[in-house]
């Protein structure tokens, strides 16, 4: 892993671009090809790669989360509209 937030975001980067790569090369055909997943099961590539969406989307909300946090965000409250 980068000990750094530079080498971290080129890791990132360049693990995206690979993953985009690979799907964009998928067909109608290899989408239904069942392939392993990491916990032992096989899975058709589309599902694979719809998991692999869903985490992206889950760290980017953690990340976030943490920035918010970081910045005071979160402990604030917004205000509520007069009812």
């Amino acid at each position: 892993m980068p000990g750094d937030a530079a080498s971290g975001l080129r890791w990132l980067y360049d693990a995206q671009d690979r993953f985009l790569s690979e799907v964009a090369g998928l067909d109608d055909t290899t989408m239904f090809e069942l392939r392993p997943a990491h916990w032992g099961e096989s899975l058709p590539v589309v599902n694979v790669v719809s998991l692999m969406l869903t985490e992206h989307v889950h760290h980017i909300a953690e990340i976030g989360a943490l920035r918010d946090l970081h910045r005071g965000h979160a402990r604030t409250r917004p205000p509520f509209a007069d009812a």
